[in-house]
């Protein structure tokens, strides 16, 4: 599958560890339900989440939010530049 091969390219783990009291989520599930949420290609958002993975993720000690951080910021990152668009 494409995706995968993409996560694997990005280094996007494809089951990011998110804590231990919380759900192990597929990194295709978070970008899918991000698209979902704000109505943006998949594509988009997986560009985005990559490219924010790879900023948070860079000399980062502690990972295990670090899919939430990630989905959180890019879920504002899109909400914002549809506001500006409007």
């Amino acid at each position: 599958h494409q995706y995968f091969d993409y996560v694997r390219r990005t280094g996007i783990p494809e089951k990011p560890e998110i804590g231990a009291n919380m759900t192990q989520l597929d990194a295709e599930d978070i970008v899918k339900e991000i698209a979902a949420e704000t109505n943006a290609p998949v594509d988009l958002v997986l560009k985005m989440y990559a490219q924010t993975w790879d900023a948070y993720s860079d000399g980062a000690r502690v990972m295990d939010y670090l899919a939430v951080l990630v989905a959180r910021r890019v879920r504002e990152d899109l909400r914002s530049n549809r506001k500006r668009q409007q």
